[in-house]
């Protein structure tokens, strides 16, 4: 009996580097589950749940739960990357005040600010309202502050400010950081490229977050831009086009 036709494999192919990205997603999905898992038991023994622990195990455990908030901190980092270069990442819009914004996340940092002896003065906005995704927002200013805070020395400063003109609104991150000179600001959005003090090592970290700053705030089509300033000062502004701008509503405009 003679055989029917071959049916054509159903296969797509895939480039070295998205075959790449799309392992890096896969390996960062399956190693998010069992971090949970680690800092969840952790933290239920550092609560001493199951009674009492001497000072070594809990001075152990704390550091446990630091290098597991760490490891899971770059997972979730190369999550959102792999999302985002995959072209997974959606937003979803909503006005919110910006003042609220700014306020919610340098509330967030505060602590962290604290314990790098660093001043983080409270953010100043005008009354008007932004069209962004929040989480997507969010992210893009608390990545941005993170290395702010890596860049500046203890005893340092830094802030949060904003403006608006017809052209949209800008935030920006103004501190007291180490200056970096202009080639090294073209290339430290770019993924996996870890920025350094002069005259030190490489920070820690993926060098992720400002790489996946800059694509969030593109797909809001907006823009991020760093200003070159090598002896002192990194400001870095986001920059949201007037579509996604709006005065903010009064309770007299809600009634």
């Amino acid at each position: 009996m003679a055989a029917g036709p071959k049916k054509a494999a159903n296969t797509v192919a895939f480039s070295p580097a998205e075959t790449g990205i799309q392992a890096l997603g896969e390996l960062s999905h399956e190693m998010h589950t069992p971090l949970n898992a680690v800092l969840g038991f952790t933290d239920v023994l550092l609560a001493k749940s199951f009674g009492p622990i001497n000072t070594h195990k809990d001075e152990y455990l704390q550091d446990i739960a630091t290098a597991g908030h760490h490891t899971l901190e770059l997972v979730e980092h190369l999550l959102s990357y792999a999302r985002l270069t995959a072209g997974h990442s959606t937003i979803d819009l909503d006005y919110r005040s910006l003042q609220q914004v700014l306020t919610e996340a340098t509330r967030m940092m505060q602590q962290i600010t604290k314990r790098a002896g660093i001043s983080l003065s409270p953010p100043m906005a005008p009354s008007i309202e932004i069209n962004v995704d929040h989480h997507g927002f969010f992210q893009v200013l608390i990545n941005l502050l993170t290395n702010s805070i890596e860049f500046t020395r203890q005893g340092g400063q830094f802030a949060l400010k904003a403006a608006a003109t017809g052209a949209g609104a800008g935030v920006t991150i103004v501190d007291t950081a180490d200056g970096i000179p202009a080639d090294v600001v073209e290339q430290i959005v770019e993924p996996f490229t870890q920025a350094r003090r002069p005259g030190s090592q490489a920070l820690k970290g993926a060098g992720l977050e400002l790489s996946i700053a800059h694509s969030l705030v593109e797909l809001h089509s907006g823009k991020l831009k760093i200003a070159s300033k090598e002896v002192s000062g990194i400001p870095v502004t986001v920059r949201l086009p007037a579509t996604l701008v709006r005065p903010l509503k009064t309770d007299a405009d809600i009634d």
